[in-house]
């Protein structure tokens, strides 16, 4: 299936499959999130995010949630790194913003996975810190967002006592792990 790219003016950096749609969730440069209908043609929702752009995305169906990585279009813009949380009521609605989480003591969250069985919003993130930050480390984090309110969360389980070797300069991927699910249970 070949996707029209006529909604995103930029590069494409995420394809998010959403099963209870059958739909496609791309998010570009651009600073659009689109659903594409089943077939890949005809876009079902387009969403601006403000001055931001998402490089990573995905689905926790339970919840009907959709979470998002910002990173800014402009480097001026403070905080510079962010989770966007977005809910539709059932499968058929649209996705509404809920809310922005903030991360202004990091450079950027380079991915985002929604973990665990999906009875709670519990998402992991690959974050990368400040360059000035001592010691630089990427990292791996873990947050229940059904513990409070969305814009205030801070890590459950932060970094997961796990720092990256030197030799990866950025966390880009996420996939559920047994043990990171069972630290979320």
């Amino acid at each position: 299936m070949e996707m029209p790219a006529r909604e995103h003016t930029g590069s494409i950096f995420t394809l998010t499959h959403d099963p209870e749609t059958d739909s496609i969730i791309t998010t570009g440069r651009d600073g659009k999130m689109v659903a594409w209908t089943a077939g890949g043609r005809t876009p079902r929702q387009s969403l601006q995010l403000d001055n931001y752009y998402a490089c990573s995305a995905d689905v926790n169906l339970r919840q009907q949630s959709l979470l998002l990585c910002g990173v800014p279009r402009d480097n001026s813009l403070s905080p510079s790194a962010c989770i966007f949380l977005f809910r539709r009521a059932n499968a058929g609605s649209s996705w509404e913003r809920v809310g922005i989480l903030p991360r202004p003591e990091m450079k950027i969250v380079t991915a985002v996975r929604a973990i665990g069985d999906g009875s709670r919003n519990t998402f992991a993130t690959g974050e990368q810190r400040m360059a000035n930050s001592s010691p630089r480390k990427d990292c791996v984090c873990v947050y229940d967002a059904s513990v409070g309110p969305f814009t205030s969360l801070q890590p459950q389980v932060p970094y997961l006592s796990i720092y990256l070797s030197i030799y990866l300069s950025i966390v880009c991927v996420c996939t559920l792990h047994p043990r990171i699910a069972q630290v979320c249970q």
